[in-house]
């Protein structure tokens, strides 16, 4: 399983080559790499989550989700 960090990575290299390579103009770049960054922070979210319930919590939060909000959520 590749991290949202490396996944992310390898789709915006993916984007630029199709942008070089003249497949889709600057304006469907941005919409893409901004698509590529909601995704990510969302397979980060799920990662998160699944590693504090694999661990099986013990940390003071009653869910995955009130332990991602708490630490990884900016306001």
């Amino acid at each position: 399983m590749k991290t949202a960090v490396e996944w992310y990575n390898l789709k915006v290299i993916e984007l630029m080559t199709q942008r070089e390579q003249g497949n889709i103009d600057v304006l469907e770049f941005r919409n893409q790499l901004d698509l590529l960054l909601e995704q990510s922070n969302k397979m980060f979210e799920d990662q998160i989550m699944e590693a504090w319930n694999s661990a099986a919590g013990g940390d003071g939060f009653s869910s995955a989700g009130q332990y991602y909000i708490s630490n990884f959520k900016s306001e």
